[in-house]
């Protein structure tokens, strides 16, 4: 914190002495000079100049000039880890687009494959359709994680709309069922 009478270049070493000109016309009676701190990183200087004119500062003035210094620092601090958040969120879901993707086109292929060859299949082949039938539903659930994950990324990004249906959940368990009997 700097108050007082010092001449305006040993309150701002580094400015432009042109850039302080104007602040020399004034006829300044007094100024203050506080910095921005948050989370123990300085973020700029709050600075605040009153002409001889008018009055001169005291100690009210440098408490009020803290005050208010150190709600603006938060402030700005607060504003610049939302727009982190914000870039991080929009950084995930870009990444998790590119990888559902890249995941999704392989899937596809397998999805494809095991539909034409159950169409290759002689009919009497009931076995190997009975095979056939759970990758082909693990495929489609894969797909739906991936699905999943791109909704999960929606929710954050507050991009996401939810649709309800009805589902028959005997046809879930017997998915899950076949799933996990024993390949035979």
């Amino acid at each position: 914190m700097v108050s007082g009478e010092l001449p305006l270049a040993e309150v701002f070493p580094q400015s432009d002495p042109k850039g302080l000109e104007p602040l020399n016309v004034l006829d300044l009676g007094g100024y203050i000079v506080v910095p921005l701190v948050a989370r123990g990183r300085t973020l700029g200087l709050l600075s605040l100049f009153v002409d001889r004119a008018r009055r001169r500062l005291d100690a009210e003035d440098l408490a009020l000039a803290s005050a208010l210094a150190e709600r603006s620092a938060m402030a700005i601090d607060n504003a610049l880890l939302y727009r982190e958040a914000q870039d991080a969120s929009h950084s995930r879901e870009e990444l998790l687009a590119v990888v559902s993707h890249d995941l999704k086109n392989p899937l596809n292929a397998i999805i494809i494959g095991i539909q034409n060859l159950a169409k290759a299949l002689p009919e009497g082949a009931t076995r190997a359709r009975q095979q056939i039938a759970p990758v082909e539903r693990a495929a489609g659930r894969m797909n739906h994680l991936i699905r999943d994950l791109l909704d999960a990324a929606r929710v954050e990004a507050g991009h996401f709309a939810v649709t309800r249906r009805m589902e028959d959940a005997a046809a879930i368990v017997g998915e899950v069922l076949d799933l996990e009997r024993p390949r035979r």
